[in-house]
C-alpha cells in the first residue's frame, strides 16, 4: 500500500501544509543551505506557512482546514529551525502553535492517543 500524505478535510484530499513543511525541512540540509535559490524557497515556504496558520493557533491540511496534531507538529518542527530574522511573525506563530498542540493533547482522553507504530 503506498503512503498517502493527504488530508481528507482539504480540497482534493491534498495537504499543502504537510508538503510545504517537509520541503522546508529538506531545504535546511548542508548541501544547499547557502544557495540563493534555496534561501528564496525557504522564505516563500515560511511566509506561506505563516499565512496558513489557523486562528486557533494550529495548522490543518490547508488554509482554513481544521487544525490537527500531525500538521501542527510538522510545521512546528520546520518553523522551529528558523531564525526570527528570516520572517516576521515566526516566533509568534510558534508560540500560538505550541499553545494549540499543548491544549489538544491535554484535552484528549488518554486512551485516544496511540503511541504505537503504524504497520
Amino acid at each position: 500500500m503506498p503512503l498517502w500524505f493527504g488530508n481528507e478535510h482539504a480540497q482534493g484530499d491534498e495537504n499543502p501544509v504537510y508538503g510545504t513543511a517537509r520541503v522546508l525541512l529538506g531545504l535546511d540540509v548542508d548541501l544547499i543551505r547557502g544557495e540563493a535559490h534555496a534561501s528564496d524557497c525557504r522564505g516563500r515556504a515560511v511566509r506561506w506557512l505563516l499565512r496558513a496558520q489557523n486562528i486557533d493557533g494550529g495548522w490543518g491540511g490547508d488554509r482554513g482546514v481544521m487544525s490537527s496534531i500531525e500538521e501542527t507538529g510538522i510545521v512546528l518542527a520546520a518553523l522551529g529551525r528558523r531564525s526570527s530574522s528570516e520572517a516576521e511573525g515566526v516566533r509568534e506563530a510558534l508560540s500560538r502553535g505550541v499553545r494549540w498542540i499543548r491544549e489538544a493533547v491535554t484535552d484528549c482522553p488518554q486512551d485516544a492517543i496511540s503511541l504505537e507504530p503504524i504497520d
